[in-house]
């Protein structure tokens, strides 16, 4: 599992290259980048070359000030 943080100042920075890394600070909009991968568990998505399965989802988080 792997986890990505991305800290914008504000929502219209949300998608731009304007962000550092790591939590934020009081009011920062953070986006966390959750990835899983894992080997499949059946037989099935080998039968179709898929060797490692991906399960990536995206949030946007205001820190309270």
């Amino acid at each position: 599992m792997t986890i990505d943080t991305l800290t914008y100042g504000t929502y219209s920075n949300v998608g731009t290259k304007n962000y550092t890394s790591g939590m934020g600070g009081f009011g920062d909009v953070v986006s966390y980048n959750i990835t899983v991968s894992m080997p499949p568990i059946t037989v099935i998505p080998k039968l179709f070359g898929v060797d490692t399965l991906v399960f990536s989802r995206n949030y946007l988080v205001q820190n309270e000030k």
